[in-house]
């Protein structure tokens, strides 16, 4: 897991108003204009327009007038108040946990290391698309320290990456919080790798004169003929998987009869630098044919191969016809 910074924003909140006062009586009526001018108006700041790094791989943006340690892992301070906004976790899960473990041993950690058990949780694991296009899950956590101060978080969880990142704001609990944690993590971009986005575009293979619409994040029609999306297509539901659970995934369909190393080999030979391994499998429930008529015919079909982020495009290869396609990324109108 990457380096966090607890117990860090405890020395800044409750150390900032004391050292302002100190500095006040000792600098000049210059210098105390300033840092009242600077810590005490309560300034409405909520235009996010500047961009932070927390780590190298995620980035968030705060007000012109916010102020931000200079460090790795800023504090950043919202004008007019001690109120601090900042990443307080970010890490990987361990291969031995499984998703549906995620939200506790992120929460177990979160207790052990603040020494804290009045964590509240709430909005558990509901779905969240990031500023940048990755789905993740999220929930809210909320908690009070011994020592008084309170806590607003917006926990992140990114099971395709298996990483987790926290957002969190500490206040004092008896004052109104001028911006929430939830407004911070909507500017907030994570250089995670690429970034996969299937639901709501349509990939087309000019050469077969095919599309693929994936139209939410369940289902999908395939038009046998991209230019007449009227009739003769096929529907159903859809699931897709990356990289090593990608791997994972196909090896457990014994159908295919593909083994790890196998699949591994393929992915070696055909996903390059910028690209992801990416398996897509289709339930399909029937299709619709040139005349119009909805015709019932249910069977799985398993896509195999690269996504290209800077390129918007797949590589696939139907693991039932033994044909490769060549889809590039369209945007569905309307």
């Amino acid at each position: 897991m990457k380096n966090s910074i607890w117990g860090k924003k405890n020395a800044v909140f409750f150390s900032a108003l004391p050292i302002i006062f100190l500095l006040m009586g000792m600098t000049g009526c210059r210098a105390k204009e300033h840092i009242v001018e600077t810590f005490m108006p309560t300034i409405i700041d909520n235009d996010l327009v500047v961009d932070v790094v927390a780590y190298e791989d995620i980035h968030y943006k705060i007000g012109e007038s916010w102020i931000a340690t200079d460090d790795d892992t800023p504090l950043c301070v919202y004008p007019g108040a001690n109120f601090l906004y900042y990443v307080s976790q970010y890490g990987d899960f361990p291969e031995r946990v499984s998703g549906e473990n995620y939200l506790n041993t992120v929460i177990k950690k979160l207790r052990e290391v603040e020494g804290v058990s009045n964590v509240i949780m709430t909005d558990k694991n509901e779905p969240y698309t990031t500023a940048d296009g990755r789905e993740a899950l999220i929930t809210r956590v909320q908690y009070n320290e011994p020592d008084g101060s309170a806590h607003d978080s917006a926990l992140l969880i990114f099971p395709n990456e298996k990483k987790y990142v926290r957002f969190d704001v500490v206040y004092d609990p008896d004052k109104t919080l001028p911006l929430g944690i939830r407004e911070v993590v909507d500017t907030a971009t994570f250089d995670f790798g690429p970034v996969v986005v299937l639901k709501g575009f349509s990939f087309i293979d000019e050469d077969r004169n095919a599309a693929i619409q994936f139209i939410d994040s369940e289902n999908f029609i395939t038009y046998m003929d991209a230019d007449f999306r009227d009739n003769y297509y096929v529907y159903g539901t859809y699931e897709y998987y990356l990289d090593d659970e990608a791997v994972e995934h196909v090896a457990g369909m014994k159908e295919y009869a593909l083994t790890k190393e196998e699949i591994e080999n393929a992915n070696l030979n055909q996903v390059s630098e910028g690209e992801v391994f990416i398996a897509i499998v289709f339930e399909i429930k029937g299709y619709v044919d040139e005349e119009g008529n909805d015709i019932e015919n249910e069977k799985t079909a398993l896509y195999i191969g690269a996504y290209s982020e800077k390129a918007d495009s797949m590589i696939l290869f139907n693991c039932n016809s033994f044909s490769f396609y060549f889809l590039e990324k369209e945007e569905i109108s309307g």
